[in-house]
């Protein structure tokens, strides 16, 4: 069965979406990065800067695919649900880098 074009979008949204996700990881407030750069006496707000704009660069993106997949100015539920899901997981690596 062929992939529909809509699928093949989401599917695309979703794996860079994970790849931000993956990059805030990296940064978090008690990351690996975090630590060193603590411990050679650097500016870690740098670090939790670098989440923020990850975080904006993910919600970009969903509205991207938001608008993107947007029928007769109706959003569909499958939209409503990755905004939703991806607001879950913006707040929660927001709170585990300190933001």
């Amino acid at each position: 069965m062929a992939v529909s074009q809509e699928q093949k979008i989401k599917n695309t949204i979703m794996r860079a979406t994970d790849q931000i996700d993956n990059l805030i990881k990296v940064f978090r407030n008690d990351g690996k990065m975090w630590n060193a750069v603590e411990d050679m006496g650097g500016d870690v707000a740098w670090l939790a800067d670098t989440v923020v704009a990850l975080s904006k660069a993910a919600n970009s993106l969903d509205e991207a695919y938001m608008s993107a997949t947007v029928k007769d100015e109706n959003v569909d539920e499958d939209s409503e649900a990755i905004e939703s899901e991806h607001q879950s997981e913006i707040t929660l690596l927001k709170k585990l880098a300190g933001i």
